[in-house]
């Protein structure tokens, strides 16, 4: 992962939102099968963005800059179809991400669609620490730093969404 995910307070602060934003994804790796760096195999990561990430809701809806005459509308979609503005925060504001791909809440294996898979995941990583695997770290949806029921509730509850 990109970086430590730090506290709630300090991921959802203007200042980090504002600052750098950095990304919370997988940005793959070495597989290490080797000790010359140069004969390892570059294992590609997965660019969406994981639960809490600063990124989620922090791009701007609107497109009417000067300093960019040529884009006058967002796309519809992101990268992988889904549409482009979602309230990945669930904070009731639907706001376009940083990122190719838009982060749809409880879409754990990233298909987009919220679904029985989706519960599935979370519940086989229940009590694990989220830091512990990339799969841990996407089951805890509601990024409080422990994959528990709340996880499951919040998948659940966004069963058959979309956006």
């Amino acid at each position: 992962m990109a970086r430590n995910p730090g506290t709630a307070a300090q991921r959802g602060s203007p200042e980090t939102k504002a600052a750098t934003c950095e990304f919370f994804i997988d940005v793959g790796r070495r597989d290490g099968n080797t000790p010359d760096p140069f004969d390892d195999t570059f294992v590609l990561g997965d660019y969406h963005l994981l639960p809490g990430s600063p990124c989620i809701d922090a791009g701007s809806n609107d497109v009417d800059n000067p300093d960019t005459p040529e884009i006058e509308t967002l796309p519809d979609t992101d990268i992988a179809g889904l549409p482009r503005v979602i309230d990945g925060n669930l904070d009731g504001a639907a706001t376009v991400d940083i990122g190719a791909y838009e982060y749809l809440p409880g879409d754990v294996n990233y298909d987009g669609r919220v679904n029985v898979l989706d519960l599935l995941i979370v519940r086989n990583s229940l009590g694990r620490d989220p830091a512990s695997s990339i799969q841990a770290r996407k089951a805890d949806v509601n990024a409080d730093g422990a994959v528990n029921v709340l996880d499951l509730l919040v998948v659940r509850g966004r069963l058959g969404k979309r956006d």
